[in-house]
């Protein structure tokens, strides 16, 4: 059986205020998430091992 440890693959939480949704997610969920900033919106990713998936 393959490994299903990182199941999850995309999902979305819009957010009024991504700073402090940021920090509220890090802190809840122990994390350093990663902040992607693009011309026209922000998104947060989580860090990924591209062997090992999500920490």
């Amino acid at each position: 059986m393959e490994n299903t440890a990182s199941i999850v693959n995309w999902f979305k939480i819009v957010v009024s205020d991504i700073d402090k949704a940021t920090k509220f997610y890090g802190t809840i969920l122990v994390i350093k998430l990663n902040l992607l900033e693009a011309p026209v919106y922000k998104m947060v990713l989580f860090p990924v091992d591209s062997l090992k998936g999500i920490p």
